[in-house]
């Protein structure tokens, strides 16, 4: 559940320049948010990354058959998502009955020595 609100305009701002927020980070368009006592900097998405982001989900869930979660590193394996050898791997480690964690670490060592053999 999302309880953040926009961080208070009258309050200091939060990235230490000694202004208040309105007059600083607010006027150059960064925005930060506020619930309880944690902050966060709300960073919009460039448009162009979407349809790059939604490719990455679907490759992720051929490779790992399930969906990402928060915890998942994405971006990880991008650069060979495509190599035909870590497909098959995850396919036959699931035949095998072999316990994804395992598995990905298996991989996670191929894609190593795949990424610093090139």
């Amino acid at each position: 559940m999302n309880n953040f609100k926009e961080f208070p305009d009258k309050m200091q701002c939060p990235c230490g320049s000694g202004k208040i927020y309105k007059d600083c980070c607010k006027k150059k368009k960064f925005k930060y948010e506020l619930n309880n006592n944690t902050l966060r900097k709300v960073t919009p998405m460039h448009k162009k990354l979407v349809p790059i982001l939604k490719e990455i989900e679907v490759r992720f869930k051929e490779y790992y058959g399930r969906k990402c979660s928060k915890n998942d590193h994405v971006f990880a394996f991008a650069p060979v998502y495509n190599k035909e050898t870590l497909l098959e791997a995850v396919y036959r480690f699931r035949k095998a009955g072999i316990p994804e964690k395992k598995s990905m670490h298996i991989i996670k060592v191929m894609v190593y020595y795949l990424v610093n053999s090139i």
